[in-house]
């Protein structure tokens, strides 16, 4: 295997191992995660649609599905575009600290693994 493929398995990898991980902790615990990540406003934004429970759960099953999905290169390209979205929207949530720069930076790792692939 090319060290290309190499690192673009790694990256696939990794990037599910990230989206899986929080997905089932949004799925588990989604009232600690809404605690832990929300910001007032997302959170009252949430709320005025659905529960906070039933919100965090489905977003926990989406990343879970993208995570299945980069993972295994099913629609590859939308899964990318998608966990694009979320990242900006996480990013956005989050405001200016460590953890948003963190996901900036994956962000930019995605864009540019969704430009490599055809």
């Amino acid at each position: 295997m090319s060290l290309r493929k190499t690192g673009k398995l790694a990256f696939r990898i990794g990037l599910a191992g990230l989206f899986g991980y929080f997905g089932v902790l949004a799925i588990i615990d989604p009232v600690q995660q809404a605690a832990a990540w929300l910001s007032p406003q997302f959170a009252d934004l949430i709320t005025s649609i659905v529960s906070i429970e039933f919100g965090l759960r489905l977003f926990g099953v989406a990343q879970v599905a993208i995570a299945v999905a980069i993972l295994f290169k099913l629609f590859l390209r939308w899964a990318l575009l998608v966990a694009t979205v979320m990242l900006v929207g996480i990013v956005v949530n989050l405001g200016f600290n460590e953890i948003a720069l963190r996901d900036l930076a994956l962000l930019t790792g995605v864009f540019y693994f969704y430009t490599q692939e055809r």
